[in-house]
């Protein structure tokens, strides 16, 4: 499954004019040349207006919202119905996107003086970047890049911030346009402060997520790599039955041999998918203890959570194994048995709840 980046672009007339497409185009450059660009769909809108908003992340439902243009303490500067400045509150935003908390990952808000907001959206969202002061172009311009070459690259949102905060250092900012919102006439030239510092991005993040260090010390791109084997019975009930329900549970989900890229080595893309994935989802049946492919990746599944300290590997059963002899490392293991006829609903939400859990971890 593609994480899906929406950019929001608002300019209204009757506020200074920002050069914003260079932002868009960077941000869509930086993905496009990321080694991991198929995990990756982005999408721009311009002219925003209230209804868009709502609208946009309604039928889109991205993960990361990135929002750029004017802002001020008390709300982001959007269209109105006759392309002029209109003002949403920090209230009515905050309001909105709370609704958005199951798919919306980290909202990025480059725009002047967007930290009240960002302090505000972190009850609900997971992440939310804002900026405490002005925001010039390309100051802007240059967090947006690093920071998107950063999630390209695969780094969670907490280092990718950090690597764009990086980026600003030295960004002089005297000859290049401000975000704050200035409304001007067609006489008026927009007025600027001089000799300022500019652009200090900030980090805020839901107090209710687990810290980093419960996560083995990184985001992941992925809730979990399904591993299985690609016969049937087994793949139909992979592709028919348990992705529609996890995602339906708005986890982020990679399948095994899916996100494969064309020419890269079978066993690299197997190790990257576990790595960027939180859990591994082992798919039990006769099949899959045949086969040496499967075998290879739940044992590397648990090396991996072993190595950091953690159960990383999650067994379920979509079968009957009566006489069959499970590997010690599997057998050890807790296991969910989504065949049983009465209760595989139930394992089905302990499933999903696993999932959305933070890593167990092995006792010192």
């Amino acid at each position: 499954m593609k994480k899906t980046i929406l950019i929001l672009v608002a300019n209204p007339q009757g506020s200074a004019g920002l050069n914003l497409l260079p932002e868009v185009r960077n941000l869509q450059e930086a993905i496009q040349r990321s080694l991991n660009r198929e995990r990756f769909a982005v999408e721009w809108r311009v002219a925003v207006q209230e209804e868009d908003l709502r609208r946009h992340v309604l039928d889109i439902k991205p993960q990361i919202i990135h929002y750029c243009g004017h802002g001020t303490k008390d709300g982001l500067v959007i269209h109105d119905e006759n392309d002029q400045v209109k003002l949403l509150s920090n209230e009515f935003l905050a309001d909105l996107l709370k609704n958005f908390a199951d798919c919306v990952e980290c909202l990025v808000l480059n725009a002047c003086e967007t930290e009240p907001l960002a302090i505000e959206l972190a009850k609900h969202l997971n992440y939310v970047i804002g900026m405490n002061q002005e925001v010039k172009d390309k100051s802007a311009i240059a967090f947006s890049e690093a920071f998107y070459d950063a999630i390209g690259a695969g780094e969670g949102i907490e280092n990718a911030f950090e690597i764009g905060k990086n980026a600003v250092l030295g960004i002089t900012s005297s000859d290049n346009q401000s975000r704050k919102l200035l409304v001007v006439s067609e006489d008026d030239s927009p007025v600027t402060t001089q000799n300022q510092e500019y652009l200090i991005p900030v980090l805020y993040k839901n107090q209710n997520l687990p810290p980093l260090s419960s996560q083995s010390n990184q985001d992941f791109e992925f809730d979990a790599y399904i591993s299985y084997v690609d016969k049937d019975p087994d793949s139909t009930w992979v592709w028919d039955v348990l992705l529609p329900k996890l995602e339906e549970a708005r986890l982020h989900i990679a399948v095994s041999g899916d996100s494969a890229r064309p020419g890269v080595p079978r066993l690299i893309e197997i190790e990257q998918g576990i790595k960027q994935s939180k859990r591994t989802i082992v798919v039990l049946s006769k099949n899959y203890l045949l086969d040496n492919m499967n075998t290879f990746e739940s044992a590397l599944g648990q090396s991996m959570g072993i190595q950091e300290g953690s159960y990383r590997v999650l067994p379920v059963k979509i079968m009957s194994l009566d006489g069959v002899e499970l590997p010690v490392r599997l057998s050890m293991l807790a296991t969910l048995d989504l065949s049983h006829p009465r209760r595989s609903e139930r394992e089905f939400q302990r499933l999903v709840q696993s999932l959305k859990s933070p890593l167990p971890k092995m006792r010192q």
